[in-house]
């Protein structure tokens, strides 16, 4: 019977927020068991910023790290989350040098081209550099867009065939997409990322909690439920604070572009793009990236 009540379907909110929370609690909690010293990166988007919030009730004054142009909305919505929690809050801006100087480096350790992993590993880069100054160990958001349904694109699938499909898929893709990212770009600088999300004990009770209550209502409101669940945490305007991608959060993506633009004609491209064996690049700043690798592998 207990087996049977562990397996089912949780349809009901009051539910899914309470056990989720306390799952939340438990992966965090098990994730900050080091003797070494430890932070947590924060965008300010509402991932990063409820994990920041649970570490931060078990250890106060925790060091916290943010990166992004000047201007950037990641870095202002992580100061509120910061100030709000009292962290020990540590920020990097980004300059257009620093992302021209650092995309070598940051491809060489991603060991890949393609543009939207590049994007975030840039993003990873100077995260994991300046956490690396102070700790070597650090709390991450990743795994809670692909459990909980946090990707706009996702809004266009059926909620109760097409959807939980999906999110099975990118979670087990996570080795190749964002846990590449963190992994190997926070081993580049010499510290260890951990993301309570994807403790095995809450990856199995976000699959058993009803697609509906993760893209939720006529609006379809992305990650509804952990949304919910975070509302004993931090201030509304977090909370509800819409989706961006790492790199667009930190005004990375858009030097990004102008760089490939500047450094690929259309005419190289025109004649580049299809490979020997049968590749086609997709676009000038993926055939940018793409020459930046061909220098390492």
């Amino acid at each position: 019977a207990d087996a049977l009540q562990d397996s089912r379907q949780i349809d009901d909110p009051d539910e899914a927020v309470t056990k989720l929370r306390a799952r939340l609690e438990q992966a965090v909690h098990k994730r900050m068991e080091t003797d070494a010293s430890l932070g947590a990166f924060l965008s300010g988007g509402l991932d990063s910023s409820l994990i920041t919030a649970i570490a931060v009730r078990q250890r106060p004054g925790l060091k916290t790290f943010a990166v992004g142009m000047e201007g950037s909305s990641d870095l202002a919505a992580a100061r509120v989350v910061a100030d709000g929690l009292g962290t020990d809050h540590y920020e990097y801006v980004i300059t257009e040098d620093d992302i021209r100087d650092a995309l070598p480096h940051g491809i060489y350790y991603l060991e890949s081209f393609d543009p939207a992993l590049v994007r975030g590993a840039m993003a990873n880069y100077f995260a994991a550099r300046l956490a690396g100054e102070h700790v070597k160990v650090v709390l991450s958001g990743e795994g809670a867009d692909e459990l909980f349904s946090g990707y706009t694109y996702l809004r266009e699938l059926d909620v109760e065939g097409e959807l939980p499909r999906e999110l099975r898929l990118i979670t087990g893709s996570l080795h190749n997409t964002g846990l590449q990212r963190l992994d190997r770009l926070t081993a580049a600088h010499s510290i260890a990322g951990r993301p309570p999300f994807l403790d095995g004990d809450l990856v199995e009770l976000a699959f058993r909690i009803s697609p509906r209550l993760k893209m939720y209502g006529k609006r379809k409101v992305e990650k509804w439920i952990l949304r919910k669940a975070a509302e004993d945490y931090l201030p509304h305007s977090i909370i509800w604070r819409g989706k961006e991608k790492f790199a667009i959060g930190t005004g990375i993506s858009d030097v990004l572009k102008r760089l490939a633009e500047e450094n690929v004609s259309m005419a190289e491209y025109g004649r580049e793009r299809r490979l020997d064996n049968g590749f086609e690049i997709k676009s000038r700043e993926e055939y940018y990236y793409y020459k930046v690798f061909r220098r390492f592998f």
